[in-house]
């Protein structure tokens, strides 16, 4: 009840209101626990409310503490997306947040996945300290170089935010992992069906990503490169669905062309080849 109180009291007399994408989002939160607690699994208090304080913190241990009971979905990262553009001073919360996916990488990988997601989607505002960076850069490389692909769920956007600010070495070697090595792409492939809830979600975004308008960045044209070769691999998918996800991926192997990624694209553009002829096949 005082959790309630205080996002009425926030919401109606805080000094910055909250819009209703964001309320929705919290409430969407609410009735998942709810639900998993009358199921039976999970049972724990409601701390989605606590986003709430998001905009207000000014050390690493509020942010923590902020992100620490909060699950790894879109949900909770579309609210902490909009709830860092009402911070005082955003840059510092994401300052606080590299410091934090840093000491948290190996201890707590969802803190680390939320937080990386919330650096991917506000790149114009990141400006990382230079030992940040390289540390950042330094952890993501070593996921690469060991195939151990349990850190996915960071790695991924990090890469993704590191491009952005105009380093896409970490980026350039991941999407290639995803593309030529079948472990990484599956992993991220989970990673993504987890974060969205259904497979239908997923496929909706990788069209809304390549629809969007595309910030900066050689890479970001191909980024779900390997979500899309994971799509074709479901039974379930047919007919002009299908189709559309064909076409996705021969527009993924132009940009990876275009980022001078020939070699991964000649890969990409083999497996588009094989299911247009696939297509034709049938058709005859």
């Amino acid at each position: 009840r005082l959790a309630c109180r205080l996002v009425v009291w926030r919401f109606i007399f805080g000094r910055i209101p909250y819009s209703a994408e964001t309320l929705r989002g919290l409430k969407s939160l609410r009735e998942a626990l709810s639900h998993r607690e009358y199921i039976g699994q999970e049972k724990q208090s409601d701390q989605s409310t606590v986003l709430i304080n998001l905009p207000y913190v000014d050390s690493k241990y509020q942010l923590f503490a902020v992100i620490l009971p909060q699950p790894y979905t879109y949900a909770v990262t579309s609210s902490v997306r909009e709830l860092l553009a009402r911070a005082e001073q955003p840059s510092r919360v994401m300052d606080l947040a590299s410091e934090i996916i840093i000491e948290s990488w190996q201890s707590h990988p969802s803190v680390a996945g939320i937080l990386a997601t919330m650096l991917s989607s506000n790149i114009d505002r990141w400006q990382p300290k230079h030992t940040h960076a390289a540390k950042l850069d330094d952890l993501c490389i070593e996921v690469v170089s060991k195939d151990d692909w349990s850190r996915v769920a960071t790695v991924e956007p990090l890469a993704f935010a590191k491009s952005g600010i105009g380093d896409s070495t970490a980026h350039r070697a991941i999407l290639e992992r995803f593309v030529t090595s079948r472990a990484g792409r599956d992993a991220d492939a989970q990673r993504v069906r987890t974060y969205y809830g259904t497979n239908g979600t997923t496929l909706t975004a990788l069209f809304r990503h390549w629809h969007n308008d595309r910030p900066r960045g050689p890479l970001f044209g191909a980024n779900d490169v390997g979500r899309a070769m994971d799509a074709l691999t479901n039974a379930a998918l047919q007919g002009r669905s299908r189709q559309a996800v064909v076409k996705l991926l021969a527009s993924h192997s132009t940009a990876l062309v275009e980022a001078g990624e020939n070699q991964t694209a000649r890969q990409v553009m083999e497996l588009v080849s094989a299911h247009k002829s696939l297509e034709l096949n049938a058709v005859q």
